[in-house]
């Protein structure tokens, strides 16, 4: 059997400044709120969060998730965190 050679994962990291959102919706709305919102596995949301490489699919469904969690909800997510009720 040939022996295979170890790949780097593909993809980057979430930017901060998402990870940031992504963490405090999660804190918000609970993970499995997000998990749906977003499309996403857990393994996905994990490794977006700890900052670890993901694929640019993933980074697409962070991002749709977020907008579609502001969307629907009175109040913005970072509003909803801050607790700074407009």
């Amino acid at each position: 059997m040939a022996h295979k050679e170890h790949t780097r994962s593909k993809g980057f990291p979430l930017p901060e400044n998402e990870r940031t959102k992504l963490a405090d919706a999660v804190r918000a709305r609970g993970e499995p709120a997000i998990l749906e919102a977003a499309g996403l596995s857990r393994n996905a949301l994990a490794r977006a969060l700890a900052g670890l490489p993901v694929y640019a699919g993933t980074i697409a469904l962070v991002r749709e998730g977020l907008g579609k969690l502001r969307s629907t909800s009175e109040l913005p997510v970072e509003s909803a965190v801050s607790g700074d009720r407009r």
